[in-house]
Parts: C-alpha cells; structure tokens; sequence
C-alpha cells in the first residue's frame, strides 16, 4: 500500500494498481485481525503537521501553539529560585530535588495567576483570562467560588502544575532557563536570575507569594491588593520584570551561530508583522494569508514573507488531504465496507453543488464526469486569495461535496504556487504536498474520478495507514479509520473532522501585546507607540 515517492508511473494501469493494492493489504490483514483493536480520536492522524509545524518552529523562537502569556516567562524563574530557597531551608542546606512538593508549588501559583487576573480584570485594559492556565480547571473553579463566597481561599496544591512544561521552552529559547540534571532539573542563568530578582523585590512581604511557596489561606483583599504583581494583563506593574523581559526578545543572549540564527528568524518574524499592524488591526491567520497571497502574485520579497506563505500552501494541502479522509472515512461508514472504487461510484451523483463549492470552483453541477483540465478552465485563479479556505463550513458539507472541495483547493494550490515551486520559492521537501501536485501534474487531462483515485490511495490512504503503524509501533493507541483486508477498506467507526491546529503566531503576537509592543483589538493585533519605536530599532 505504501509506496515509495514517485514509484507510480503514467503508463501504469490501473489494474496493476489494484493488484499491488491487494496483494499489500493481504498481507497486512492478519496484523489487523490479530487481537481487539484499541480505537481513539487522534490528532494528526496522517503524520502531515510535522512539517507545517517544523516550518513554523523556526520562526517563532520557541513559542509554542500552548504557550500564550508572556508574564508566565517571567514567573518560572521566580517560582524556581524561591522553590529551591524553601527546599534548601527544609533540608538544612543540602537539598534534594522533590518533584512533587515542585508541582504542588506550581499549581498554587497557577490558581494565584488565574484569582489575580480575575481581580484586575475590571482596571487592566484587554487581555482577560485569555491563555490562563488552569481557568477550566474544576478544583480551580471551585476554590474561585470558596474565595468569592467566604473572602479568603486556600490555594489549591492539585489541579494543575502545568506552567513547566507549557512555558519551559520559550525560557529556554530566550535564555531564561536551562536543562539541568536529576538533581536539579532547571537551572537559571543569569538572565532568569534577573528576572527572579526583580519580582522577588518587588514582593517583599507578599502574603499571595508566601502562600504560592509554602501553602496557606489568602484573603480576598491581599489577593487584590496584589494582583497586579500576577496577572497576566499588567506586567507594567513591574517596568523592570517588563524591560528584562523585553531584552529577552529582543537581545541574544550569547554569541553562538545557533542562537543569533533562532533570534534572526524571530525578529525577522516580528519586524515582518509589525510592518503590516502598522495601520490596520489583523489576526495572526490574515498576516500568514496576506503572505501567502502577495508570494502568489507578487512572489516572496524575503526569506520570512517566502517562510510563511509556504506554511500557509502546506497547511491548505494539509487540510485537503484530511478533509479528503473526512470524506472517504464517512463513505465507507455509510456502505459499511467498500473499495475505493465503490467509494468514487457513491461520489459520482448529478445533484447540483452547494454555493460554498460553486461559487470557488465555478461550477454548479457535480464534476464527476468532467476532466482536470475543464476545472482548471473555469476555476477562478484567485480562488481563496482574498479570504481564507472556510474549514469550518466545508466540515459540514455532505461527503461527495466534501472530496470535491478539497479537490479545488488542491488545484488552487498547485496553480496558484506552480512559478514559485519551478524558481525554487517553496522547496520540494518530498512530503505530501509534492505527492499530491505529482498526482495533479499526471493527471492534467485526466477524468476528475482518476485523479481522485490517485490521491486517495497514494496520498490520502498511505499516509494514513503508514502514520497509524509508526504510531502503533511507537507503543500509541491506534488511530484507525478504516482497516484493509483485500482490496476492501472496513471502517472503525470513528469520523475524521478535518481541521488546521492553532499557529504560534498568534502566540508570538500576544506576548508583544502583553508587553506593549502591540495592543489587542477586535480582530486582531495593532502595532502602539511603544511598538512604533522597537519597529524602528529592528529596521
């Protein structure tokens, strides 16, 4: 079933096809009766975000899809410092690293951020509980309820604890924390140190941060009084935890090619943004679609521009893959078990297409009896250009819609990105997008039904069954759809929602709100006057 890339030819016939098909199936039939099968949701489920994740890693320093708040960076290595102090004077000077009295810490720190944020709701200016851990947290919501009843509260030691692991990495990628051993698992260097420094004097005598470290009840009025030391809307309380945090972003914090490459590619990011939240307020998803629209008709003016219009094509190629499975998964559920050619038999219908489909693809009617070529003849080149791929509405449509959609958005694609892809622009990473605009090259004046079989077994299918096993054989629960047994494909019941995972722009954009640079607004980000003056410092 799974072949090796390119390994299928145009003289091919599709009947040699099949038998390979059932030939590999058979032989995997056996594996997949072996026992009861495990079945669960899954995310990512053909293998294809690791690549659209790693383009976007590069650029974003660190900040991950989870990690929202920038004040979390600079409470690590606060909460750290002040744990190993309380550690060393329970031991008397020879501490030894326990990690649960360390998760215990966190989660009543994690409830302080969330009760404070809460109380300076009403005075901050934007933000809200937005990206607070721990706010669907029911022990969480329980103790908010205890405080607002009796006006004190016991922090809460369960319930959450997971700032470490949200926020460990964007310390580590701004030099604000480092690896350490069993022993001492984080070590702070001298940029977390100043950070702890600046937060520990400022908390002299803080009843809400000796109640974080050893444990206690906090009454409502102390916790208001001081909330803005903890929320995550005021980190002006503190201009000098701000100003660190800020050179943190913008100052490497040693000279190795390594880290000026990592702080390049971020600052080449925020400059890139900047530019365009000059004068209009824009979402992290327009600024990546206002990317990958002025690399099509324009090309890519930098290597950043050419970064995330790339990301932007992937995760549209992504989308139709998955939304392809959507539509096979759903078929096979209907027919109970089927072949992929009954499943292009059951598509195959005359009924007219919905707006959401005509309207892209200029053409009413199913296409099931028209050639590659005659989409291609009617198909708006701007398609999804001006306005986003609707993922949502095209999640609702009936399944042969389903396949057809994201049949154009494959073609827009691959039109769209053709002079890009041939100077070079968006590189040939051998992945599922190559796979895929293989297909759509072959097949430029195919029947559209055989070019939908070429996709579905060697993109939609293989991926799916060859991310599965590497999953299963990686000790995962297994994420089936479907499973073979001939050349028939029996469904486990479970439906594929396709989708797109959040992006870390968004999140690289909220840490510059959190830290002046940028002020939220409806849709989107700005760039402020404070923002103005760093723009102009990274130029």
């Amino acid at each position: 079933m799974v072949r090796p890339h390119g390994a299928l030819c145009e003289e091919t016939s599709w009947d040699t096809v099949v038998h390979a098909e059932e030939i590999q199936w058979a032989a995997m039939e056996s594996f997949w009766n072996a026992g009861e099968r495990e079945k669960i949701g899954g995310r990512d489920i053909l293998g294809l975000r690791r690549l659209d994740q790693s383009i976007e890693r590069d650029w974003a320093a660190g900040i991950t899809t989870i990690s929202f708040r920038a004040r979390y960076l600079s409470l690590l290595p606060w909460v750290v410092a002040e744990f190993y102090k309380e550690e060393l004077r329970r031991a008397g000077g020879a501490m030894s690293f326990n990690k649960d009295r360390f998760y215990e810490t966190l989660s009543r720190l994690e409830f302080a951020v969330l009760a404070a944020t809460r109380a300076g709701e009403q005075e901050e200016r934007t933000g809200g509980v937005y990206g607070v851990l721990g706010r669907r947290s029911t022990v969480f919501i329980q103790a908010l309820r205890d405080l607002e009843t009796n006006g004190s509260v016991e922090l809460p030691s369960a319930g959450s604890g997971a700032s470490y692991g949200t926020y460990v990495m964007p310390c580590r990628s701004f030099g604000i924390l480092e690896t350490g051993d069993r022993d001492l698992p984080v070590v702070i260097p001298s940029r977390g140190m100043a950070l702890h420094e600046a937060r520990r004097d400022a908390l002299e005598g803080s009843a809400l941060s000796a109640a974080i470290l050893h444990g206690g009840t906090v009454s409502a009025s102390a916790l208001a009084s001081e909330a803005p030391y903890f929320s995550v809307n005021a980190l002006d309380a503190l201009p000098g935890e701000r100003d660190l945090l800020h050179d943190a972003f913008v100052q490497a914090y040693e000279d190795r090619p390594d880290v000026a490459g990592a702080y390049g590619r971020f600052l080449a990011t925020s400059r890139w943004a900047f530019d365009q939240l000059e004068t209009r307020a824009l979402s992290s998803a327009q600024l990546i679609g206002i990317a990958y629209r002025d690399a099509v008709e324009t090309g890519a003016a930098s290597a950043v521009a050419a970064a995330w219009a790339e990301y932007e094509l992937r995760r549209r190629v992504h989308f139709a893959i998955e939304l392809l499975l959507g539509a096979l998964t759903e078929t096979l559920m209907d027919l109970t078990e089927g072949t992929v050619d009954d499943v292009l038999d059951a598509w195959s219908t005359e009924e007219r297409l919905p707006p959401l489909v005509s309207e892209v693809l200029g053409i009413e009617h199913s296409v099931f009896r028209a050639d590659m070529e005659d989409i291609a003849a009617v198909m708006p080149e701007d398609a999804w250009l001006e306005r986003p791929v609707p993922i949502r509405a095209a999640r609702g449509l009936p399944s042969w819609c389903k396949a057809i959609f994201a049949l154009g958005v494959l073609v827009a694609a691959w039109r769209q990105t053709e002079g890009l892809r041939a100077a070079g622009r968006i590189r040939d990473q051998r992945s599922y997008l190559e796979r895929a605009f293989v297909v759509l090259d072959a097949r430029r004046k195919s029947p559209v039904p055989k070019t939908l079989r070429r996709l579905l077994v060697e993109v939609v299918i293989a991926a799916h069954l060859s991310t599965t096993l590497r999953k299963m054989s990686q000790g995962q629960k297994c994420s089936l759809r479907f499973y073979p047994e001939g050349a028939l494909l029996r469904p486990t019941g479970e439906p594929v929602s396709a989708g797109q995972s959040g992006d870390r722009l968004g999140n690289v954009l909220g840490m510059w709100a959190d830290l002046g640079v940028l002020e939220r607004q409806d849709g989107g980000f700005r760039l402020t006057e404070r923002g103005r003056g760093l723009a102009a410092e990274l130029k």
